[in-house]
Formats: C-alpha cells, structure tokens, sequence
C-alpha cells in the first residue's frame, strides 16, 4: 500500500517541483495546451490504475523453496482438500469445491439472537478461489466476502448485505447476547459468537501450494487485458474531472489577465474607462493624499510596455485630484505630467488659477 500511495503521489509531486523548481505557469499552460493537459490526466488515471495490480505481482507472492520436488496439479488439489477436510470440535468448518481449473474453498458462519422485544441474526461468509496455471507452477488466489444482518423488532425492522473481492488481511468477530431457555438451567443469557481469521483460511493453502513446488500469487485482475480493461474507465474518470478542473483553471487564468473590453457608444454595458472613472470619483475624496500619491507613483514608475490599459485610465483621475491636494509633491506632479504627456494620455484637467 506504501508502494501504491507513492504512485498516486508521484504525478502531483512532479507538479509541485515543475513549480517551484522551473517557474512553470501552469495556468498559462493549462489555457495554450487544456487538451493536452487533460489527456495527460486521463493517462495517469490508467496508469495509477494499471500499477495497483503490477505492485500486487510485486509483493503478494510465495515462492517455494528450491529443493523443493514439484508435484502434480492432482497432487496440489489433493492436498488443499485434506488441509480443509480435518473437522474441528466435531464440525466441518469449510467446503471445497471444483469448478472447472479453479478450486473453491469456503468458510460460513451465522448466529441469531433473541433479546426478549427483538430477535436478529448476523452472517459471514468468505471464499478463496483458487485458480492453477500447471505449466507455470503458479497458482493464483483471490477473496471473496458476503456479511449479512437481519433484526426485527415491534414495529420496525432491518436488513443490510455486503459483498466485497480481493485480497484481506482480516480478523473480525459478531457478537450478540442471546436469551436462551432449557428445562436444566431455565432462562439465561447466552453470548452468540462468530470469529473469522483470515490466515485460518490462507496459511494451509499457501503451506499446501509451497509445499507442492508452486508458487502462490495474488488474483486479481491477472492478465494484461483484464487489468487495461478495468483501468481505462478510471483513466476515462480521470479525463473528466481532470478535465472540467483544467477547463475552470485556464478560464480563470484568461479572465484574471484580460484587459478590459470597450463597447459602442449607446450600449448597454459603460465603457471601461467610464467604469474606472465613476469607481475612482467615488472613492478618491476620502483618499489620503499619500496614498494617491503612491498610486501615482506606481503607474508612472511601471515599464510602458508593461502597463495595463486600466492602469492608463486610471492615472487622469488620480492626477486631476493630487493636483487640487495641498501637500502635494511638486516634483512627483511633473514627473507625472510629463510621463502622461509622453504616454498620450488624456483627460487631465489643471486647477484654475488662485488669485
């Protein structure tokens, strides 16, 4: 699982380094190359998907040793069926059954309770298949569960079923008080138990297989068709959200560094500049004069080449209201003045004269 988390965290982690390490602006790159970008996404969905079953070939996997005499397909069955067979207290406690080139074997276990106004039940069930591959000496495993409870009560009742596959490391135990009669001991109250172990049901078949010169291999999904099957539904998941993330991203990016439309005399909508003006009329008397000052600074300090078209229409506004400031900054004032002049900006309006 450590191995598999550190494949999922290996796409964001490359990310994470393209930005820090080489400055990558992934909203520019998502807005130029979105498509790309997102199949990319959909391909790493696939190829995280594909790893899980490639790490499982990796570490769930038995081998036997050396020396070990291999020993017929026959022979193995044989034996995982004896391993099985042995009753515990008096009880048999699997099944084993042929189905074709596979082998099942089955653990089962319910109890039911009454508990004076209600009576239930609970019930486990859980199956290893086994599968053989008798050329290779392989044999392939994987777990199946069903767990299913039932109560009923005056008035209400409730039923729940679970099913799951794949591979499990699990110790688990239901249990429920009982109200038990017998003409012996009359009424008392019985605790109702069902314990499964995972290794009850794995240890003697991965002793009979090792045993037998096989080796035992986790199940699911073997082949490479299977595993590109189940993975390319993933990958397409991966496409979609990937995807409409990527789509929401690069227009944010396009909306944030757009500058702002100009629309026909007589529509609808102001102009910007009428928009900018408005905003800054409203504002500007309550302005320190500092502050307009810094303000004024910054535009004209900005590189022409670099300078926002709203930052142009803003500075008239600004000027027309620091000229009309006392504690102006006269030479901050000219620089201003010249720097419109240079830039073609208009809409500055001196002060009348004072007598």
């Amino acid at each position: 699982m450590l191995s598999f988390l550190g494949v999922m965290a290996g796409g964001p982690l490359l990310a994470l380094l393209a930005v820090l390490l080489f400055k990558v602006d992934l909203g520019r790159l998502f807005s130029e190359h979105g498509l790309v970008c997102a199949l990319a996404f959909g391909l790493y969905g696939v190829f995280v998907t594909f790893m899980f079953f490639v790490l499982q070939d990796v570490f769930i996997v038995f081998r036997p040793a050396p020396d070990v005499r291999p020993r017929t397909m026959r022979e193995l069955v044989s034996r995982i069926e004896e391993a099985f067979s042995r009753p515990a207290d008096g009880e048999k406690l699997f099944d084993v059954a042929r189905r074709g080139d596979s082998l099942i074997v089955t653990w089962n276990s319910s109890i039911r309770f009454f508990q004076g106004t209600s009576l239930g039940g609970r019930g486990m069930k859980r199956v290893v298949v086994l599968s053989f591959d008798e050329k290779g000496r392989r044999a392939s495993f994987v777990m199946k569960e069903r767990n299913h409870a039932w109560s009923a009560a005056l008035g209400a009742a409730e039923f729940s079923l679970g099913f799951s596959t794949g591979l499990f490391a699990e110790r688990r135990t239901e249990a429920a008080p009982s109200l038990e009669y017998s003409p012996e001991t009359g009424v008392r109250v019985d605790l109702k138990t069902a314990t499964f172990d995972s290794d009850d049901l794995l240890l003697p078949i991965r002793a009979a297989v090792l045993d037998a010169g096989w080796s035992l291999h986790g199940g699911m999904a073997p082949g490479f068709w299977p595993r590109l099957l189940f993975a390319l539904p993933i990958g397409v998941l991966f496409l979609t959200v990937g995807g409409f993330a990527i789509f929401m991203i690069a227009d944010g990016s396009r909306t944030s560094g757009a500058e702002p439309r100009s629309f026909p005399a007589g529509s609808a909508e102001p102009r910007p500049a009428e928009d900018i003006e408005n905003q800054l009329q409203a504002v500007l008397p309550s302005m320190k004069t500092e502050m307009i000052a810094a303000q004024i600074s910054g535009i004209i300090r900005t590189p022409p080449e670099h300078l926002q078209e709203n930052a142009r229409r803003a500075l008239a506004p600004y000027l027309n209201a620091y000229m009309r400031r006392e504690g102006r900054n006269e030479a901050l004032l000219a620089e201003a003045l010249a720097f419109a002049e240079r830039q073609n900006i208009t809409g500055i309006v001196p002060p009348p004269p004072t007598d």
